[in-house]
């Protein structure tokens, strides 16, 4: 059974080859773009270095943050501090004085 060349069978036939031809080219792209490792070095690197980035921005606005805390309660802390400081030098003071 032979059809025309116009025919609906050839036109199928050339939607077909179409189709096959565009999930071919797509599939050669999708390999080549696994197979540049260059490139997708390239893109880790650039993601690590925007993740650095961010968490660098982040420990900024914390430190930024507790110097301000700092600053603010200073008089409190170096009490805090001194009292801490009687303390050890009262335990060890005791210790030594006990034997």
């Amino acid at each position: 059974m032979t059809t025309a060349p116009g025919g609906p069978d050839a036109v199928r036939l050339r939607e077909e080859i179409e189709q096959t031809r565009a999930e071919l080219g797509e599939t050669l792209e999708a390999l080549a773009a696994k197979a540049d490792v260059k490139a997708r070095l390239h893109d880790a690197a650039d993601d690590a270095k925007e993740r650095l980035q961010e968490r660098a921005h982040e420990m900024a606005e914390w430190t930024g943050s507790a110097t301000r805390s700092v600053r603010r309660y200073r008089t409190p802390l170096l009490a805090l501090a001194g009292a801490l400081v009687a303390v050890v030098v009262f335990v060890h003071w005791r210790r030594g004085r006990a034997r």
